[in-house]
């Protein structure tokens, strides 16, 4: 795990670079490395804990780029974190990766980002 958590931080620092450089595809493919380290450790109520922070500074990078190319992959991340913001009571944190993510993915694919809003803005 520990492992995982290192690799996570260098795809975060690779989207940082990315998005100073102004360079989409390279935020693009740290955004889906990130992802895949997820997935080995989204299923701890810890690890989805340590998550938040660096899934929310992923879609803030994905945002700044306007890196619009895969909303699947912006969804499945706000959903991740969504579950995690619940679980561990970060409400304003879940909501305004919300907010981000309205600004990226097509209108027809934003029904499970109100969902997520709309639980958030009632805690």
């Amino acid at each position: 795990e520990k492992l995982f958590f290192h690799a996570l931080k260098h795809s975060i620092e690779a989207a940082n670079k990315g998005c100073k450089a102004d360079i989409n595809i390279l935020v693009l493919d740290a955004a889906k490395q990130f992802w895949n380290i997820c997935l080995r450790l989204k299923e701890s109520a810890t690890n989805r804990k340590a998550l938040i922070k660096p899934i929310y500074s992923m879609i803030y990078y994905l945002k700044t780029v306007k890196e619009a190319t895969e909303p699947d992959l912006l969804l499945l991340l706000n959903r991740l974190l969504t579950q995690a913001a619940l679980e561990n009571n970060e409400f304003k944190i879940g909501e305004s990766a919300a907010d981000m993510a309205f600004e990226l993915v097509p209108k027809t694919l934003q029904k499970t980002l109100w969902e997520s809003k709309m639980i958030f803005m009632s805690k």
